[in-house]
């Protein structure tokens, strides 16, 4: 099972042992399959190297950071819960997995308040329709 170091918030995962029957690594790999992702595309998506991606997923890497399971968890349309302590997998829903561009622009908006979110959207459906009528 996972052990949580509460001071670093990181969580250990002992190598070889199984949780609920499938190590974290072999979670991660059947729920990055449902989506169709590779393990390049995971890893961009959370900031993360192929190569680290790999190590997780083979269970060479027993020392994963809470931030970083918890981007995977997003990523991958899971809770923390269900990749480290072997909850039922949650059903992947498919959706769009975003750039680290992308990722920094959602939170800048997640900032913004009510009003300025609506200007932005306004903003961004006039992009949208003189786009539109450039390419007409």
């Amino acid at each position: 099972m996972g052990e949580k170091n509460e001071k670093t918030g990181s969580y250990t995962i002992l190598q070889g042992v199984a949780i609920m029957g499938k190590k974290l690594g072999s979670r991660v790999c059947e729920c990055r399959h449902r989506l169709g992702l590779t393990q390049s595309e995971l890893g961009r998506a959370v900031g993360l190297t192929t190569s680290y991606i790999s190590q997780i997923e083979n269970g060479k890497k027993t020392n994963i950071s809470r931030n970083n399971l918890e981007k995977l968890a997003e990523a991958l349309g899971q809770s923390v819960e269900s990749l480290v302590e072997g909850v039922k997998i949650e059903p992947a829903v498919k959706r769009p997995v975003l750039s680290r561009e992308e990722n920094a622009h959602l939170e800048i908006y997640r900032q913004l308040s009510p009003e300025d979110r609506r200007a932005v959207a306004k903003f961004i459906a006039w992009l949208i329709s003189e786009e539109k009528k450039s390419t007409q």
